[in-house]
């Protein structure tokens, strides 16, 4: 993994059910605590708790968008936002290990703010 000390451009789209992989990668990514499990175990056990997780946010919030981050072209993370009547709520930003730590994050929470208008943006 190369460790990057810049981004020049960040943005991001819309989801798309081609993205199932990368999200499952950034979701296994996270979860250090796991890779002292064997290999095939991990494996099932990441599978279960990624869907849980999504059958989860998907429960708690069902007309969210999910956003990937793209850094100078590539998948970075993860951004997902409820937006209703009264503010945007941020449900989940996750940013990829090897984007980390380079202003990533701030620089898409700002573009939330910038874009939510008047209402407010939570969590």
């Amino acid at each position: 993994m190369t460790m990057l000390t810049e981004v020049a451009t960040v943005t991001r789209r819309a989801a798309t059910p081609a993205d199932d992989e990368y999200l499952r990668n950034l979701f296994a990514e996270s979860r250090d605590d796991l890779w002292v499990l064997p290999a095939d175990v991990r494996t099932v056990l990441l599978d279960a708790q990624y869907r849980a997780r999504r059958h989860q946010l998907e429960a708690a919030h069902p007309d969210a968008s999910y956003e990937i981050v793209i850094a100078d072209g590539v998948e970075a993370g993860l951004l997902i936002l409820d937006r209703g009547e009264d503010g945007v709520d941020v449900v989940q930003l996750a940013i990829a290990r090897n984007f980390r730590g380079l202003g990533m994050a701030g620089s898409v929470l700002r573009a939330v703010t910038g874009g939510a208008e008047s209402r407010p943006v939570t969590r």
